[in-house]
C-alpha cells in the first residue's frame, strides 16, 4: 500500500489529538507511520506566512510564458493578458 494512503490519515488524527494518535499507535491494530514520518510531511509542506510577492511574481511569469507559447503555436488566438475583457476577442 502505498505511503500517501495511510500518511493523510495518520496527519489528520495527529493534528486533531497527537496524544489519541499515540494511543492507536501503542495498541498496534494499525500500522501508523512513526512521529518522524508525521513531522517531515508536515514541515515539507507548511506554507509560511508573510510576503508571497516572489511566488505571485513566478507565477505571472510561468502564465506569460504560457501566453506567449500560445500564440506561437496560434497566432490569431485573443491572449491580451493585460488589459482582457470579453469584447476582445470579439
Amino acid at each position: 500500500m502505498p505511503l500517501h494512503v495511510t500518511i493523510f490519515p495518520a496527519l489528520a488524527v495527529y493534528s486533531r489529538s497527537p496524544a489519541a494518535y499515540e494511543a492507536l499507535k501503542s495498541f498496534k491494530l494499525v500500522q501508523l507511520p512513526c512521529f518522524r514520518t508525521l513531522k517531515y510531511y508536515i514541515d515539507a509542506n507548511l506554507e509560511s506566512a508573510g510576503d508571497c510577492t516572489p511566488r505571485i511574481k513566478l507565477s505571472r511569469h510561468q502564465y506569460k510564458e504560457m501566453i506567449d507559447q500560445v500564440k506561437k503555436s496560434d497566432p490569431g488566438m485573443c491572449t491580451n493578458y493585460k488589459t482582457h475583457t470579453r469584447n476582445d476577442c470579439n
